[in-house]
């Protein structure tokens, strides 16, 4: 009789924590798909963002690089002829601030192509914890599969008698009690296997 309990017991166990991890792993694979998701969005808009970042960039320097040019024209202008042209001087400080305003849009440029290469690295940091989170769940789901069908078999294997089965009670004390059991078993799994994974996960992303 008592091994018609433990056999029970654990028959019970197995199919709450086979249900758990079903669950488990159908939440993190739906986080890893919108994940992913994000990821290849961001990545497209980061592409197109980049491409537009560098064009700017290139444009930005050419005329800063023509700008230059001009402004050592009539740098040396002013200096061969040594005389006091306001026009000329006008047109130098002109030329000067225009350098100066390409100078600095092309130091923001840079510092948002930056700051998106960043973004992209954390987001892609993301997906790669929860693809090992989802892994773990899948191993670990397998190895419950396999633990299940090992007991399934092995009760398979046991006979008992009407006795045995109605333990001493009533057919609802019996389906009671079982149903106890699982409730007890399966909660407590349950909370010891999401606290695991969210601490395993928190310690994960703090090491990075």
């Amino acid at each position: 009789m008592y091994l018609r309990v433990s056999t029970l017991c654990l028959n019970l166990k197995n199919i709450g924590l086979k249900v758990t991890l079903t669950e488990t792993s159908t939440k993190a694979l739906t986080e890893k798909q919108a994940l992913e998701k994000r990821l290849s969005d961001l990545e497209a808009a980061a592409t197109k963002r980049e491409a537009d970042l560098k064009g700017d960039l290139d444009t930005y320097k050419e005329k800063v690089d023509t700008l230059q040019q001009e402004l050592s024209a009539l740098q040396k202008v002013e200096s061969a002829t040594s005389t006091d042209n306001r026009h000329l001087k006008r047109q130098i400080r002109d030329l000067q601030d225009s350098v100066d305003s390409y100078t600095r849009k092309v130091a923001e440029l840079e510092r948002r192509n930056s700051d998106l290469s960043a973004e992209l690295d954390r987001a892609k940091s993301n997906l790669s914890a929860t693809r090992e989170t989802a892994t773990l769940l899948r191993d670990r789901q397998t190895r419950a599969n396999e633990e299940y069908a090992a007991s399934v078999g092995y009760m398979d294997d046991v006979a008992y008698s009407d006795d045995e089965v109605g333990l001493g009670g009533g057919e609802g004390d019996t389906t009671s009690s079982m149903h106890d059991i699982f409730r007890r078993s399966s909660g407590s799994y349950a909370g010891f296997s999401g606290t695991q994974t969210v601490d395993r996960h928190r310690n994960r992303s703090k090491q990075r």
